[in-house]
């Protein structure tokens, strides 16, 4: 990008780090007009995603409980997993997650698709992917899920869930961290 301000390049990308002296709302600031820089937008085909563990005994749906107690309750504890994994997701507040990570760009997902791939629905809005501040449907999910308040019953302590990151460079752990926190206000001890 420093070469391409310099004259050595036709076209480049915009750096985050530099995102806020080069652009302003929807346009260039008023200094990369002069230049006589022209800003192209284009959409990315581009998918950011936490997965669950589907074979784990708290947040999963395993084909087979490795406790057999669940086992035996198997419909009950599935519908709890799912509920949890729903107040988890509503928890994250995608658009202050966009914000801070991707200068404000970008479209909350609401389903797998994109935009720009056959099937996107512009109008579709899922339940639960909405953020609420004040997590009212995320804490009933964790009620119902068994969870009061992220408490676990059998041990009266925060549930203890583990979250497993691809990445330990500085720029991905306060990502991660950003996700961790939402999940905290839930009263969860993600680790």
């Amino acid at each position: 990008f420093s070469k391409f301000l310099q004259g050595y390049y036709d076209g480049a990308s915009i750096p985050k780090e530099s995102f806020d002296q080069v652009v302003e709302g929807d346009r260039l600031t008023p200094e990369m007009e002069t230049r006589e820089i022209k800003l192209v937008k284009d959409v990315e085909l581009a998918i950011h995603y936490i997965g669950f563990n589907m074979d784990d005994d708290v947040v999963g749906a395993p084909v087979k409980f490795r406790n057999p107690a669940l086992e035996k309750e198997r419909e009950r504890h599935l519908e709890h997993h799912r509920k949890l994994r729903k107040a988890m997701s509503l928890a994250i507040d995608t658009e202050e997650y966009m914000r801070i990570f991707f200068n404000g760009l970008g479209v909350p997902a609401q389903s797998p698709l994109p935009p720009g791939l056959f099937g996107y629905d512009v109008s579709y809005r899922n339940p639960y992917r909405q953020y609420d501040p004040e997590l009212k449907f995320a804490r009933r999910l964790l009620r119902e899920a068994g969870y009061e308040n992220g408490i676990d019953p059998v041990t009266g302590k925060p549930l203890v869930l583990t979250f497993d990151v691809p990445s330990p460079r500085t720029q991905s752990r306060v990502r991660y961290n950003f996700f961790i926190d939402a999940w905290r206000k839930l009263g969860l001890d993600v680790r």
